[in-house]
This record gives C-alpha cells, structure tokens and sequence, in this order.
C-alpha cells in the first residue's frame, strides 16, 4: 500500500502559507481576466488529486508548483516551511499533505465551495479565482455543445441556477472561436497501415487529456473493460488509435481496469487506477500500480467505496483468504448503459499476492473495440471513431 502522512505546525499555515495563496489566487485570477485560461487549465488538470472525488480536492503544493510565477514559488516554500513532520512510504503517492477544494469535474460544488470558505473566513481571492476559472470553463462547455461526438450537451439554462456563472463575464465569442479545438468529426485514417487520429499542434494544445477505451463485445451487448492511459504518436505526431490486443489482468484473468494517474518527479514515477469489485462482502476498488522499481505492476491495495462521502485516504492490504468479484458494466449497442454486474462463478481468492500482468484478450473475451478519450481545457469530452478487432 501507499500513503503520505504530515503534520503542519497550524501558526505558519495562517501566517505564512494563507498570505502567499491569496497573492497566488490573485495573480492566477488575473491571468484568467489577461485570457491565460489555458495555463490555469493545464495546470489544474496535471495537478494530482487526493484520489478522483465527487469534491475535486487537489494537493496544493503540487498545484503551485506547475505554475510558473513569483507567487507560485513563494507558496510552495510557505508549504514547506510549514511541514514540522512528514513521512511516505516508499513507493508513495509524492503528495505533500496539503489538499485544498478545486472543483473541476462537477462545476455544481462551486457555490457550495464558496459558502464553505466564507464561513471560514477565507480572503475571497481564492474564491474569485475558482468562480472565474469556472465561468470561463461553463463557457467553454457551452460554445462546443452542438458538436455531435462530445459528450457534453451543456446550455446556458444550466448554469444559470449557479451564484458563480456570469454569461455576461465569460470570455467573449472570438476567445472560444480561437481556442476551442474543431473535433467535430475526429475520424480516424489509415497511414502506412496504422489507424491513426491527426489534430493540428493548434488542435494537440488545447487537450488536456487522452486515454483507451476498450470494450468487449457480447452476442447483443458491450462490456466496459475500461480506461487506459496508453498512448503513442507516429512520427509525424498522430495518435495512433490501436492496440496490441493486451489488458490488465489480475491472477491471469483480463479485468475491467480504469487508470487514474500518472506521477513523475526526477527519477521516480508512480502510475495506478482500480479495478472496480466487492471485496469480502462490501464495494471496493483494487489498486493496481506500476512505478519505477515494480514496472511489471502489484496491487498496492484495496480502496473502500463509500457512496455520500469523500473518497478513502490510505488502503488496506490484502490478506490471504479474502475474495473478491470483480463487477462489469454491461451497455447496449448504443452504448446505453444497462446494468452492473459480477460473474457468480468468478470468485477470486488471495493465496499469497495477487499477480497483476498483461493478457491476450483475444483468449478471454473474443471480439473488442476501442476508441480514445479526449478531454479539453474546459472538461468536454469527445471521441475518436472505433476501431474493431476480431478473434
């Protein structure tokens, strides 16, 4: 398992790391107001998460750390300084143990957000800051609405329940002209036998993310195996929609597996996600992880899934004798989704570890399709084509 512990001495956080995040919020803030969204974006979206939550919590040291400005730095030595102890395990999550609320997933949260921090007598510049970021980002989501691949079917009407959403103080129509990426199509094309996905540099920077979607097919429905974040380009910079018919496996049995994160600093990386299950009776998420001393993968641990809370901090290890059914999203052909489901006859009991290798899904699940993923700095989500393989 993973985890971070730290203890920050309370006086220098008010006194010191406070001060900084409001100049840090004010002149992020002002980047937004100078139309430097994109960097903000960026940065928010790389930032690491202290675990994927319905309350979009981000570890602020690392946060402050991708930006690039005098504020930045001296918020991140304000953080620093305020750590009077601080312990992780080896392979650890690189967290520095201070988290703070950045709703970007669910824009919903931000008027709750705002009421929390005005209890707690917070400096608004925080505050102006996320509800700017916000504004601009419904905004975005709004301008790309028609586009027939996106997932996102976003109107003004639904933001304007929300304290924060200024249609009047987004930016202007010729902003998101000029930097909304024209995926309206995203077909792929054969080049030198590869199917492959070619955007414009233009198009490339204004994507936040990209990963593999693969499904197996049924007689009349689609199983979710999940999300990858594998890619890889050509020389001449396309994605290259394909796969080499491999998916995690757990014990030697292909499981749904939906990837997280990806963690680098100098020379150590960490990259994990779950696999979706109930674990000795209750809703749980089997970590599986790679880094840069166990590049063949291992389960780091078990996560429990709690339905009206924040997600759980620290895992527990797994013991001999426990079992577990791995749960499987069934969709129709639409890709309507249906129901959850576990097999009743694959029941897995731990004897010893729980190996965690790359399996032929050919073997296991027969026919399969994927399609990438792709998430711009406003949070819209599109698709490529999909591309069948058959055993």
């Amino acid at each position: 398992m993973y985890s971070t512990l730290a203890m920050f001495d309370l006086n220098a956080v008010t006194n010191q790391v406070l001060p900084a995040l409001d100049s840090f919020s004010s002149d992020s803030y002002e980047q937004i107001a100078q139309g430097e969204y994109r960097v903000i974006s960026q940065n928010r979206s790389n930032t690491r998460a202290v675990y994927q939550s319905d309350f979009d919590h981000i570890d602020l040291y690392d946060f402050a750390d991708r930006s690039d400005t005098e504020s930045s730095d001296r918020l991140s030595e304000a953080i620093s300084n305020s750590i009077i102890y601080y312990r992780s395990t080896p392979n650890g999550s690189l967290d520095y143990g201070l988290s703070i609320l950045f709703p970007y997933y669910d824009l919903s949260t931000v008027d709750e957000m705002a009421q929390i921090y005005e209890d707690l007598e917070y400096d608004t510049a925080y505050t102006n800051l996320v509800e700017s970021f916000a504004n601009v980002m419904a905004g975005g989501q709004i301008s790309i609405s028609s586009f027939s691949n996106t997932h996102n079917t976003i109107d003004e009407n639904e933001y304007n329940i929300f304290g924060w959403f200024d249609s009047d103080d987004c930016y202007d129509d010729s902003y998101y002209e000029t930097n909304c990426a024209d995926l309206s199509e995203l077909e792929v094309t054969d080049s030198d036998g590869q199917w492959v996905l070619e955007l414009s540099d233009e198009d490339w920077e204004l994507m936040n993310d990209a990963a593999m979607q693969m499904f197996a097919v049924g007689e009349d429905y689609y199983v979710d195996m999940g999300l990858d974040d594998y890619c890889e380009f050509d020389d001449d910079g396309n994605l290259i929609v394909e796969y080499d018919q491999t998916w995690v496996a757990l014990d030697g049995v292909v499981v749904p597996f939906f990837y997280e994160d990806y963690i680098e600093e100098e020379d150590y990386f960490l990259t994990y996600g779950y696999v979706p299950c109930i674990y000795n009776g209750e809703d749980a998420e089997i970590i599986v992880a790679w880094d840069s001393e166990n590049d063949g993968g291992y389960v780091a641990g078990v996560r429990p899934v709690y339905e009206e809370s924040v997600a759980a901090k620290g895992l527990y290890e797994v013991q001999d004798g426990d079992t577990f059914k791995v749960y499987y999203d069934i969709y129709d052909e639409n890709l309507e989704y249906i129901d959850t489901i576990t097999i009743d006859d694959e029941i897995f009991t731990v004897n010893g570890e729980i190996s965690v290798s790359y399996e032929d899904v050919v073997s296991q699940l027969g026919n399969t399709f994927i399609y990438y993923v792709l998430e711009d700095i406003y949070s819209n989500i599109y698709f490529t084509e999909s591309i069948w393989y058959e055993d």
